[in-house]
């Protein structure tokens, strides 16, 4: 089991409330640096930092390492009061008018399963790049409501529900330029998404991001999430890695004119990887009748 992302937003948000003594609060680049996954049965020890920053602090979601082992964080957020006036009320019927086509409800993939509490969302509807999104929490868990500030599930659901649907993968978690808080979620919601840019025609893009306005049904705003980005994850197993690093990935070689390899430098940094680099391109230059040459030996700038 893994945790989903908008547990760690629950979690910033009651620390916030006890430090300021409100929920009405502005979360600043919350990005989800590690997966909080463990084993059914296992227990796992999970703290947070709380630091002074700027005109509020910096929340980072750690866990507890074995001993000699340096501490991960999980997830990290500035926090700061919310002292934005509330939004005019979202048009649920004008959304629902540019948003005609209604789309099939959700379900679990082989990547991704999730629990009862997830069988939330009643209607999708699509227009041209933007979603309305109307949830309520299955009957036996509605009275969960009032336990949280924003439950994880109809959160996740709210945030999530564009996300599978317009990428060719499995998308996670990974930043929100800015979440502003300024009621708890009831049972009930209607989300407003709308695709803030990375799009991708077919469907390859790296990353999703969206804008999010999630109001009660009277559409009251409780709360806006701004620029919440997701990166396609291309395999995800069940570690403490991060989620995402930097690989090699073989890429075709673009046809130079004339069928041949005009140049190729390398900045190199000395490291094993870069000079078995350096030496399979020497190795190849007598076969292929391209000329080596060192021109930067003091900072191992090569060409050839």
């Amino acid at each position: 089991p893994t945790a989903v992302g908008t547990a760690f937003i629950e979690l910033m948000g009651r620390i916030a409330e006890s430090e300021t003594g409100t929920y009405k609060i502005i979360m600043r680049n919350v990005s989800f640096l590690q997966p909080l996954a463990i084993d059914i049965g296992e227990a796992l020890t999970v703290a947070a930092r709380v630091e002074p920053s700027g005109p509020g602090f910096k929340v980072s979601v750690c866990g507890k390492p074995p001993k000699g082992v340096e501490e991960f964080i999980y997830a990290q957020g500035f926090i700061e009061p919310n002292t934005v006036s509330q939004p005019a009320p979202l048009d649920i019927p004008g959304v629902r008018a540019r948003c005609a086509s209604e789309l099939p409800g959700y379900s679990d993939t082989p990547a991704l399963v999730t629990g009862p509490r997830w069988k939330t969302r009643e209607k999708i509807s699509a227009g041209k790049g933007e979603w309305l999104v109307e949830l309520r929490l299955p009957e036996m868990f509605a009275q969960e409501s009032g336990d949280y500030l924003f439950h994880p599930a109809m959160m996740d659901a709210a945030v999530n529900t564009m996300t599978q649907r317009l990428g060719d993968g499995l998308y996670l978690p990974l930043h929100y330029r800015k979440i502003t808080i300024f009621d708890k979620l009831p049972a009930s919601i209607v989300c407003h998404i709308a695709q803030s840019g990375m799009e991708s025609a077919d469907g390859s893009a790296e990353m999703l991001s969206f804008d999010v306005i999630i109001a009660d049904t009277s559409g009251r705003v409780l709360v806006v999430a701004d620029a919440y980005t997701v990166k396609r994850a291309r395999s995800f197993e069940r570690t403490r890695e991060k989620y995402h690093g930097v690989v090699w990935a073989v890429k075709p070689q673009l046809p130079e004119p004339g069928g041949r390899l005009l140049h190729v430098i390398i900045l190199s940094d000395g490291s094993a990887s870069s000079i078995s680099l350096e030496n399979a391109f020497k190795d190849m230059a007598p076969a292929t009748g391209v000329s080596y040459w060192e021109s930067c030996p003091e900072k191992r700038a090569s060409s050839w």
